[in-house]
């Protein structure tokens, strides 16, 4: 997801040349794209909360594929700046629930590896789009967007993927954790019942001996007597 915002991030400047932009626009450019993330991400974030972290990055995902495409048709700079404020809308909506789902019933141990992991995805992603993003907008400067597009797009697979492998698993694990209470409200109901038995087979063997006692002196009494 970042190396396609980093192949944008450095075609949008080149393309608003093209379209007649000037340097103030490409200041402005950045300006909008910074401030709809920054209020984006304090409303979008609580919105993630509600629907779910995988949904709501998946869902980003599609907006970034149709906003990326939309770069291929701009002939004005106004739209450029329509496009920067959906741009921002939308990882505003992404990286938080990125980082919340990441540490989500994480360890100590789990969580360095997912932050780790998660810092070193995204730098990757920063060089090498940029450098990619440079020899594609030489050669056929449209075809940049649409590999931004593409990575996009991968990126919502991988998330559907995985939910529905983490569905699948939470669905083998209800159904475990319903046999397991159903089989052991059996078992205790065995020992239980097993209790009992032995429970009664105790006091009948405790009482016999001192019956058998009572017996066996009745008769020397009588004799005494």
């Amino acid at each position: 997801m970042d190396g396609g915002s980093a192949v944008v991030s450095l075609c949008v400047p080149l393309l608003a040349i093209e379209v007649g932009g000037s340097y103030d626009d490409l200041g402005a450019l950045r300006a909008t794209h910074a401030l709809t993330y920054a209020v984006g991400a304090f409303f979008l974030g609580r919105l993630a909360d509600r629907v779910g972290y995988q949904r709501a990055m998946a869902a980003c995902c599609l907006a970034m594929e149709l906003i990326y495409l939309g770069y291929y048709r701009v002939d004005a700079v106004a739209q450029l700046f329509g496009l920067a404020l959906l741009t921002g809308l939308s990882l505003a909506a992404f990286w938080p629930s990125l980082q919340a789902w990441l540490g989500r019933e994480q360890n100590r141990a789990g969580l360095r590896r997912a932050i780790g992991g998660f810092n070193m995805s995204w730098s990757l992603g920063l060089l090498a789009g940029p450098g990619v993003a440079g020899a594609l907008y030489a050669a056929y400067a449209d075809f940049s967007f649409v590999l931004a597009a593409v990575l996009a797009a991968d990126a919502e697979l991988d998330l559907l993927a995985r939910g529905a492998a983490l569905g699948r698993l939470d669905e083998a694990n209800s159904g475990f954790s319903a046999f397991e209470s159903g089989h052991g409200r059996r078992r205790a109901a065995t020992y239980a019942d097993i209790l009992t038995r032995h429970t009664g087979d105790a006091t009948a063997h405790a009482r016999t001996p001192c019956t058998a006692q009572r017996t066996a002196v009745t008769p020397a009494a009588h004799a005494m007597n």
